[in-house]
């Protein structure tokens, strides 16, 4: 019976493995034992996960424990993409565990792209129809986006027998594919792999596995660098608006910002994030400075877009505004502090709130967005693809609302006249905000007595304000309310600064006549002369100015 095992090993590639099997084969002609034999194989697999110190790791090891192949094993399932379309040909023991322990992903709430003959995929083939009415869930039914085909999970990792569910490029014939459901789901084949994929997940789950050791180690890594990953620090800094990055992007460098600040602060108080501290500290300055950590602007780049995308499925989904069917928005554009244009995108929708049950207007915001071109054109392809992108139809879109800017509101090359050539039920209505606005900065302007009077307005926050001592008598008069400046962007901005004048008048003037029995300020006067036909109203402050 000598070399009679070599049948159940795959032949490596090294030379290590090579005397490994050399060693199993005599072991198992002499003792002839099946444990023995069975722990060999595990050794010779074809994509082994073997290191000197992993081969004399005990079952009574700390699941806290890590490996460096396990580091890589996790680097791969955080890789691997849900599309089967994009898996390679052979799939190996590795890949086979990471994918039954993440399941199949099925393909939900996706616009399905329409192919030649006019036909598509549809969400109806996750199902399989009994005569009787019942529905049983496909779950083994994936799609590819990549591919436009849909794929059997089960058949996909462990079919060894052909089938076009299975093949490098699926099967995307629309119109037989009810037909094919059928007979796949019915034949020996697709049932023994089904039976595969329920033993080796039921396994994976109870640890009941041949290498539960490796198994526990690529689950004591994965835990850790789950719990390296301090997402809880980029929410936190996220809601309030915090800086994350300083002049330097290094650990334990005085200015590094405030994201690894707070990672060497959670250091001083939490197990798993001062191992991975001691870790990189291990290292030398040298070292140090091309060490993944993990904790790079890279990586908080990327869990900040995670969160962001997360936020906004949680909108179009659990929100129901792909449900309502029907719904406007809101666009306005503004410069932001790198002078890039930014447009502002809200989203309205009619929906049922489930604690009252009521129907109410639910006003949604979307996000900020770099836009090139702010005519009406771009602003128009802006729209069009971001409605792709949220695979939202803009003929269910209903009404907008912009500012009253040319590019917006024109009634030739405006983006909501473009937007009434799509979409004819897309009701335009400006701004009521920057309508008013508008209105009443004109009517203002059309009198002297106005524009006298905000002058007035804001020459007393200017006296004030430009001299600290002048500026805490005015404190000691009006400790409540302060004096503000004018605005130019708003008009209901200067209500703030009319307050203390519609409120306070005679303590500013006592302000004023403090100031000007002062001896030490006496040394000049201001005088702001009434213009002709408005009300005699005079500040004379003796003052230095």
């Amino acid at each position: 019976m000598a070399g009679s095992m070599m049948k159940f090993l795959s032949k490596p590639e090294n030379k290590d493995c090579q005397e490994i099997i050399e060693t199993v084969t005599a072991s198992s002609s002499a003792a002839g034992s099946m444990e023995e034999s069975e722990e060999k194989k595990i050794c010779c697999s074809p994509n082994p996960l073997e290191t000197d110190t992993e081969s004399e790791i005990s079952e009574d090891i700390p699941e806290e424990s890590i490996s460096g192949t396990s580091s890589s094993a996790v680097s791969i399932s955080l890789t691997f993409s849900n599309d089967p379309g994009s898996w390679p040909a052979s799939i190996n023991s590795d890949l086979v565990d990471i994918l039954v322990r993440r399941g199949p992903v099925q393909m939900r709430n996706h616009s399905f792209p329409v192919n030649d003959n006019g036909r598509k995929f549809s969400e109806y083939y996750y199902h399989r129809h009994l005569p009787n009415g019942e529905e049983i869930n496909r779950d083994w039914l994936i799609y590819s986006i990549s591919k436009d085909s849909v794929y059997c999970f089960c058949c996909k990792i462990f079919g060894k027998t052909a089938s076009s569910l299975s093949d490098l490029n699926g099967f995307s014939n629309w119109q037989h594919l009810s037909l094919n459901l059928k007979r796949h789901e019915t034949s020996d084949f697709h049932n023994e792999n089904v039976k595969s994929w329920v033993q080796l997940n039921n396994m994976m789950k109870t640890k009941t596995t041949v290498n539960q050791m490796q198994l526990r180690l690529l689950e004591s890594e994965r835990k850790h660098w789950c719990d390296v990953l301090e997402i809880a620090v980029v929410k936190f800094l996220s809601r309030q608006c915090l800086a994350f990055r300083g002049s330097s992007k290094k650990i334990f460098e005085h200015d590094n910002g405030n994201f690894l600040k707070a990672i060497e602060m959670i250091a001083s108080f939490d197990s798993t994030m001062r191992e991975h501290i001691r870790r990189i500290e291990l290292k030398s300055d040298s070292s140090r400075l091309g060490m993944a950590h993990y904790l790079g602007d890279q990586i908080q780049n990327e869990i900040i877009e995670i969160l962001g995308t997360a936020i906004k499925n949680y909108i179009l989904d659990k929100e129901s505004l792909r449900k309502s069917k029907y719904f406007s928005v809101i666009l306005d554009c503004t410069p932001d502090a790198s002078y890039t244009e930014q447009i502002t995108v809200i989203l309205r929708h009619v929906c049922l709130n489930n604690t009252n049950k009521k129907v109410e207007v639910c006003e949604n915001f979307i996000g900020f967005c770099p836009i090139t071109s702010s005519t009406g054109e771009g602003l128009l392809n802006f729209v069009l693809n971001l409605f792709s992108q949220l695979n939202l139809d803009i003929q269910h879109l209903r009404g907008q609302g912009y500012d009253n800017g040319a590019n917006m509101r024109g009634k030739h090359n405006g983006l909501h006249k473009k937007i009434l050539e799509i979409n004819s039920r897309a009701f335009y209505v400006p701004c009521s905000a920057h309508s008013l606005n508008l209105v009443v900065n004109d009517a203002a302007n059309i009198t002297h007595e106005t524009t006298n009077f905000f002058d007035i307005v804001q020459e007393i926050y200017v006296f004030f304000s430009v001299s600290t001592k002048r500026w805490s008598i005015i404190c000691k008069h009006i400790p409540d309310l302060k004096l503000k400046p004018l605005s130019a962007t708003r008009w209901s901005s200067r209500i703030d600064a009319i307050k203390p004048l519609r409120y306070h008048i005679e303590k500013i003037f006592d302000a004023l006549f403090e100031i000007s029995e002062n001896m030490s300020d006496k040394e000049g006067h201001v005088t702001v002369p009434p213009q002709p036909g408005s009300k005699k109203l005079y500040f004379v402050v003796h003052t230095k100015v």
